[in-house]
This record gives structure tokens, sequence and C-alpha cells, in this order.
């Protein structure tokens, strides 16, 4: 799969687990799939101060149709990973509790996908400086 810089290209492999609250976010959807690309090296330690960590991504492509059309979106994000993690926590924290925007009263457990709109969470996400991103297209043949 190819993400942005400083990403780039990764070898991808499925992995089983996070498929379930997919599916119970978006029950009309007819495949999901959730693959893992390893980073490219991992330090037990940090060894200068001032280390803001490894890069992460998350990427997701969505295809189906839109009226008669087949479509394709991707959205993704390319970002430090403590700094992704960390501003999804807050965000979702924010959401939950009624500061910014209409509170989120869902009871149960559910995933994130089932909690928030995709779009503006993303949008929210950029606001405060995650780099995210959108391609939307048609698939090449």
């Amino acid at each position: 799969m190819w993400f942005p810089e400083p990403i780039g290209g990764r070898d991808c492999v499925v992995v089983s687990g996070g498929g379930a609250l997919l599916v119970d976010a978006f029950p009309d959807t007819g495949r999901i799939s959730v693959h893992l690309g390893e980073p490219a090296s991992r330090r037990p330690f940090r060894k200068r101060f001032g280390d803001d960590g490894a890069w992460g991504a998350a990427r997701v492509e969505v295809y189906g149709r839109r009226g008669v059309a087949r479509d394709l979106a991707v959205y993704g994000v390319v970002e430090r990973t403590a700094v992704a993690a960390g501003t999804v926590l807050a965000v979702t924290a924010g959401l939950l509790a009624g500061c910014g925007g209409e509170r989120v009263e869902s009871p149960g457990v559910h995933g994130l996908a089932a909690l928030v709109s995709p779009i503006s969470f993303l949008a929210e996400l950029a606001r405060r400086g995650v780099r995210t991103a959108v391609f939307e297209g048609a698939p090449a043949a």
C-alpha cells in the first residue's frame, strides 16, 4: 500500500482484528478488511532528547456506488503515532463531553466510526495539526 511521505510504500498483511466494530458501524457494507504494515525499525529507547517518536499512518479505502457509477474514496492520516493517538483521544473525549459540536449520546460500547462523521472528524484532526488526506476518484481498471 502507498501512503503519503514520510511513510511511502509499505508491505501490508491482512489482520483479523478490528473488522467487527467496522461491520457494526457500517452494516450495509459488503466487505471489510484490515491491513497492517510494520514500521521499518523499532527502537526500544529514544536516543535523542526531544525525539517526537515514530511516524505512523492509517488508510481507509471505500469502494461502492454513487448513483449508477462505481466510485472510490481513500481517507487517511500520516503523523507521528503519539501525536495522532493523543489528538484522536482528545477530540473524541471532547465530543463525548459535548464540546465542539453536538454531544455524542450513544449508550453502549462502540467503535469510533459509529460515533463520528468521518469527514468532519478528519477535518477537526487537520485543524489541530494532524496530517490528513482525502483522495476521491475512479479506481484504475
